[in-house]
């Protein structure tokens, strides 16, 4: 499908500042280094959530919400177990069920707040949003390389961002925008190669990737020293922005020699899952695969350059929530992003309806 002609040129897209996420799927809540006995408050797909684990190392994730009287649980106190209320001591085991009020000698069944199914794969601690009877964790997206032991992986951070998910998963399968947000520091300043290289575009059901490749890549400056690459010696550069939906984004990034196309000189994934906290809010997670060892700048490198796109799509949202004339229009070079808002729109309009009565 080419953008152009599908959309008639500059064709003014559906805003997405207030575009709904579907529930039945697996998103990441944590990066697994994240958990532990302190009590970690997050908000994800509208509904605050607090994680902790148990002595035995097992995730919990709870509704942050005593019943009671709505006093957050991530502001009380973990015993065992269990989380003590902060305001009245009433105890919230790890289903959610309230085993002790200070103030009478019984409990109701009905004095429970809500627990949700985890699953813990490769450096992520994955959450199940929607109907709990559906949470089957074969249907978490795999890497392809989570049980690799040659290359160095290491989880990174989670950046908030006061922007829609659908921005930013934008951001991450678009590369050409790099060449100037990021000028210098994915390519090189003076040639811009991600700006004005041509593109191919894949897709499978709900995985969508774009392929883009670059000839006789000489990398400079920031771009050598980031990853690690000899000025002056060319290489071939195949950078791949996929997206399994609905969150978790890769970007792989290879290097090869380009007098030896079968020679890999570096090759680096960044594993960046993008977690709806509510409309106008979501999480950008990152993690990163390398093929070399000893490979330390790379996380900073890697969060500076999100803190770039912190500062476009924070403005971007910004702007699409004030007037009438919030529109986007499409180019080339989105077609990855506007695949990828169709399969979420897509799985959003399916629930929807497995949801209404049948006539």
């Amino acid at each position: 499908m080419n953008v152009q002609s599908s959309h008639e040129g500059n064709h003014a897209l559906t805003n997405p500042a207030f575009q709904p996420y579907p529930r039945n799927c697996w998103y990441v809540a944590a990066g697994r280094a994240e958990l532990g006995r302190d009590l970690l408050a997050r908000e994800l797909l509208g509904e605050r959530i607090v994680l902790y684990r148990k002595e035995n190392g097992e995730p919990v994730a709870l509704q942050d919400r005593c019943p009671h009287r709505g006093y957050p649980l991530s502001k009380s106190e973990l015993i065992g177990d269990q989380i003590q209320c902060g305001y009245h001591g009433m105890a919230f085991n790890p289903g959610g069920q309230c085993t002790h009020i200070p103030s009478q000698d019984n409990v109701v069944k009905a004095m429970r707040t809500k627990a949700y199914p985890l699953a813990e794969k490769w450096l992520w601690t994955w959450i199940w949003m929607g109907d709990p009877e559906l949470a089957d964790p074969s249907l978490i997206p795999s890497c392809g390389y989570e049980d690799t032991t040659e290359y160095q992986s290491r989880f990174i951070g989670c950046v908030p961002i006061k922007a829609n998910y659908q921005m930013l998963i934008d951001n991450l399968l678009d590369p050409t925008h790099a060449s100037f947000l990021h000028k210098g520091g994915l390519d090189n300043d003076d040639k811009s190669e991600l700006g004005t290289t041509a593109a191919r575009v894949e897709q499978d059901g709900p995985m969508v990737r774009q392929v883009m490749e670059v000839k006789n890549f000489d990398p400079q400056g920031i771009v050598a020293q980031a990853f690690q690459l000899e000025e002056g010696f060319l290489l071939n550069r195949t950078l791949i922005n996929m997206l399994q939906a609905p969150c978790f984004v890769n970007v792989i990034t290879t290097f090869t020699d380009a007098a030896h196309p079968d020679r890999i000189v570096s090759e680096i994934i960044a594993s960046i899952p993008i977690v709806p906290a509510g409309i106008g809010r979501c999480y950008h997670f990152v993690a990163t695969s390398t093929s070399q060892r000893g490979f330390e700048g790379l996380g900073p490198h890697l969060l500076h350059l999100i803190d770039q796109d912190v500062v476009a799509l924070e403005a971007i949202q910004a702007a699409s929530e004030v007037g009438a004339d919030a529109f986007e229009m499409s180019v080339r070079s989105d077609e990855t992003g506007v695949r990828a808002r169709r399969i979420l729109i897509g799985m959003v309009e399916e629930e929807q309806r497995a949801l209404q009565p049948a006539e």
